[in-house]
């Protein structure tokens, strides 16, 4: 007998004889319950048998998505993502209001502000003429630091020259910023050669300096924290990384270029990040208390869920060195744009380098006029690089 005519018989008589008996006994109204029941019951047998398979399945399938999304972001070229920081950057140049701000005719020159002068000075910044001012303002404290150096760094025995420039604005006090500008070269010159171990790349420098801004971060130990503007001078481009609100400008004598983005947590993305993590913005701050949503330290800013609010991740880009050839690179700390504007500070840079100034004077009198014309309060750093 083959297996068709066993399943036959089984079938007729076991089966056909159970549902007889449960039709016989049971009244109309049973018979429904009873259909319901066994629906319900093998529905659930049904979820309970393969319910775990989809769900596992689903997961997979999300997991999948997700790799995929990250994949594609990861994708995106390193090209793309400077020219969507460039125009972040330059869409709030473009928004920004007039404060007012312009050179005094003759304006004096404060005694007590620091800048790079001597010929033995800009030799070693591989020929740059940079001029460093800064002032204290109204401020109990100067918790401001900057940054002017030329160094190298090796891929596979071929030697690679940069100049290094930043301004750092220290908010709870000075540890933070002294820290960022004492170990920033060496944190930069080991992640330039990790990340490009074969030949120099545009995304090695650009995973360089993001990864240069985290292990900052991740080992300052400090309560307090620190803005970070930084301009990397290498291979005949100029690459800005900015967290917080100290900025970078590039000027020459016919265009004004702000170069890094201020990371204000009143900035609809920046915010929605901030309260991702369980913080919030009241009056323009972080926890009501920070005034950027991206700096290096600032550990006891914290979200309900115990993670820092404030980001140290950089926003970077990046320029051809020959768009501004003759003209100048312009880091500065916040007090200066308290009181100006990217285009006014541009304006008076054009100014001063039609009347032939040296950086010095020119990052002087910025901090002069900031300080007693404009009336700035803030600690009011500025570094003026002249590109050649």
């Amino acid at each position: 007998m083959n297996t068709k005519i066993l399943d036959q018989v089984f079938y007729n008589r076991y089966v056909n004889s159970v549902k007889n008996r449960i039709v016989t006994s049971l009244t109309p109204l049973q018979q429904k319950v009873a259909l319901v029941a066994i629906t319900v019951f093998s529905l659930f047998v049904f979820w309970f048998l393969f319910g775990g398979y989809f769900k596992r399945t689903k997961g997979k399938v999300k997991e999948t998505h997700t790799q995929a999304n990250q994949s594609q972001r990861a994708k995106k070229s390193c090209a793309a993502r400077l020219a969507d920081n460039r125009k972040d950057a330059e869409a709030q140049q473009a928004f920004e209001l007039s404060k007012g701000f312009s050179l005094q005719p003759n304006g004096p020159l404060m005694t007590d502000i620091i800048g790079i002068n001597s010929q033995q000075e800009r030799d070693a910044l591989g020929g740059k003429r940079v001029g460093l001012a800064s002032c204290q303002g109204q401020r109990p404290t100067m918790e401001d630091q900057d940054l002017a150096i030329y160094s190298l760094f090796s891929i596979k025995d071929e030697k690679y020259f940069f100049d290094l420039f930043g301004v750092f604005d220290g908010h709870g006090g000075t540890a933070a910023s002294a820290y960022v500008r004492d170990n920033i070269l060496v944190y930069l010159t080991k992640a330039l050669e990790d990340n490009n171990k074969e030949v120099l790349t545009e995304e090695g420098i650009f995973n360089a300096l993001k990864e240069c801004f985290k292990r900052l971060d991740a080992d300052y130990k400090g309560s307090d924290g620190t803005t970070a503007t930084v301009a990397l001078i290498l291979e005949g481009h100029i690459w800005v990384a900015n967290v917080g609100d100290s900025r970078t400008i590039l000027v020459t004598e016919d265009k004004i270029v702000q170069a890094s983005e201020d990371a204000k947590p009143s900035m609809k993305r920046y915010a929605k990040k901030i309260e991702k993590l369980g913080g919030f913005v009241l009056a323009d701050r972080v926890n009501s208390t920070l005034a950027t949503a991206r700096a290096i330290g600032d550990k006891d800013i914290l979200g309900k869920k115990g993670e820092c609010c404030v980001s140290p991740h950089p926003k970077i880009t990046c320029y051809p060195i020959k768009d501004f050839m003759k003209g100048y690179l312009v880091l500065a700390s916040d007090g200066l744009y308290d009181v100006a504007t990217t285009n006014e500070v541009g304006q008076a840079i054009q100014e001063m380098g039609r009347a032939n100034e040296s950086t010095r004077t020119m990052s002087q009198r910025l901090v002069s006029n900031a300080i007693i014309f404009a009336h700035a309060t803030d600690n009011v750093s500025v570094l003026v690089v002249k590109l050649s």
